[in-house]
């Protein structure tokens, strides 16, 4: 009765692995849009996704923004993920200054930031 009460304990510490820990990002596909100018590029390369995927984590969005930003000028970023386990999560950058997730939740971007964007994809030609 002791034994099993042991390992019934020790059957806790055992490291649980969540397999959604492990998927990784398998694609990247971006579309710009200004009024009647549109542009898309796909990315499956490492080195490619990479700069867009660090651009995503450094562009620090904040704060909830005091105007619509579904009215506001400007181009649209229109950003998927696609991950290894068939799981896709989006991003819309709108104007250079705003930008929201899956979630839905529009936050100010520092322009300045914000605008990398732009320069990272005119740097970089699809992988298609």
């Amino acid at each position: 009765m002791l034994l099993a009460a042991v390992l019934f304990m020790l059957s806790g510490c055992r490291e649980k692995v969540d397999m959604k820990q492990c998927r990784v990002v398998t694609e990247v596909t971006v579309t710009y849009q200004n009024g009647p100018i549109q542009c898309q590029r796909h990315y499956t390369s490492t080195e490619k996704m990479q700069q867009v995927l660090n651009y995503l984590r450094t562009a620090d969005p904040y704060g909830v923004p005091a105007e619509d930003p579904e009215h506001a000028s400007g181009s649209d970023f229109y950003i998927v993920l696609s991950y290894s386990d068939g799981c896709q999560k989006y991003y819309r950058q709108k104007g250079d200054r705003f930008l929201r997730d899956t979630d839905g939740q529009w936050k100010k971007l520092d322009p300045a930031r914000a605008e990398k964007l732009g320069q990272i994809l005119g740097q970089m030609e699809s992988d298609e």
